[in-house]
């Protein structure tokens, strides 16, 4: 559970950057967050499969909104205005 909470809060925070991203036309940034988002993809299909219960949303909407929140701290933080 606990590599499902991870893989899907990094996922989270590639998407929530990637959409920062596109919204501020930063093109090049776009393509690596992108195969970092594939590869977590993955990783969150795997752990799914493994665990194979309903309760992997609860490690999944824990990580997701911490995902999100850290996204939107650090870019605010740290990008330029």
């Amino acid at each position: 559970m606990l590599a499902l909470f991870l893989s899907t809060l990094v996922f989270v925070f590639f998407k929530a950057t990637q959409q920062i991203q596109v919204v501020s036309g930063m093109y090049a940034r776009v393509i690596p967050v992108s195969f970092c988002m594939a590869i977590c993809e993955v990783m969150i299909v795997l752990n799914v499969v493994q665990v194979a219960s309903l309760w992997a949303a609860i490690p999944m909407g824990m990580g997701g909104a911490l995902g999100s929140l850290t996204a939107m701290y650090l870019n605010r933080r740290y990008a330029k205005q």
